[in-house]
C-alpha cells in the first residue's frame, strides 16, 4: 500500500528451507525478516522505518527544535524516537495482511502476536513535517505486547482491531486519547493519501 510490499521479498531472493519460505532485507536502512511454515504459521521481524536511512537524525533534530515544553530537561530523556504516523500504517498493514492471509489459507482461527521491544525512553512524534506537536511522549516500559484479537473480529474489521491494538501501545507512552488520530491517519492510508 506504501509502495513497499509486506511483507516485502525481492523475486529472487525467497529461500526454501525445506519446512518454510523466508526471506531477509537489509535495503536502505529497512531491515526485516520473514519465514511461511508449511503449517500456515507466518513469523515477521522488523525494524521501525524510522530507524532506517536519515529518518532517525531528522526526526530527532525535529523533536528537539520544535516540540516546546516547560519541563524541557523531559526532552534529554528521550533517547530516541519513532513516528506515531508510521506506527498506525504498519500496524494497520499487519491486520490487513493477517486478515487476507488468514481468508486465503480458509482458518476459522489464528493468533496475532504483536510486540515492540527496546523502547524504554523512546518517544513518539508523527514523523510528518506538517504536523504540529508539543508533547513528550515516552514510553516507560521496556517492552509492549499487544493480546492476540479475536481472529473473527479481523476478518470482519482489520481497520478496528489494529485500532485497538494502536491504542493500547500509544497508552503505553501516555497518549491517552489518540483515538481520532488513528483513525484519521488509517483513513489516509486505505485511501492511499500519505506522504510517509
Amino acid at each position: 500500500m506504501r509502495g513497499w510490499d509486506f511483507p516485502h521479498y525481492f523475486e529472487d531472493s525467497v529461500g526454501n528451507a525445506q519446512t518454510y519460505l523466508f526471506n531477509a532485507t537489509s535495503w536502505s536502512g529497512h531491515v526485516e525478516l520473514w519465514r511461511l511454515y508449511r503449517s500456515g504459521q507466518f513469523l515477521y521481524i522488523g525494524a521501525p522505518w524510522d530507524l532506517g536511512m536519515d529518518h532517525q537524525e531528522r526526526m530527532m533534530t525535529e523533536f528537539r527544535n520544535s516540540v516546546f515544553i516547560r519541563n524541557a530537561s523531559q526532552k534529554d530523556e528521550v533517547i530516541g524516537v519513532m513516528s506515531f504516523v508510521g506506527m498506525i500504517y504498519s500496524i494497520t498493514e499487519f491486520h490487513l495482511f493477517a486478515a487476507r492471509f488468514g481468508k486465503s489459507l480458509d482458518v476459522t482461527d489464528f493468533a496475532l502476536d504483536i510486540g515492540l521491544h527496546n523502547i524504554e525512553n523512546w518517544g513518539l512524534v508523527p514523523g510528518e513535517p506538517s504536523v504540529p506537536w508539543h508533547s513528550v511522549l515516552r514510553a516507560k516500559v521496556k517492552s509492549i505486547r499487544i493480546p492476540s484479537p479475536n481472529a473473527q473480529a479481523v476478518f470482519e474489521d482489520p481497520i478496528t482491531t489494529s485500532a485497538e491494538a494502536l491504542k493500547e501501545i500509544f497508552e503505553c507512552f501516555d497518549w491517552e486519547n489518540s483515538d481520532g488520530a488513528i483513525r484519521s491517519w488509517q483513513e489516509r492510508f486505505v485511501a492511499g493519501r500519505f506522504a510517509y
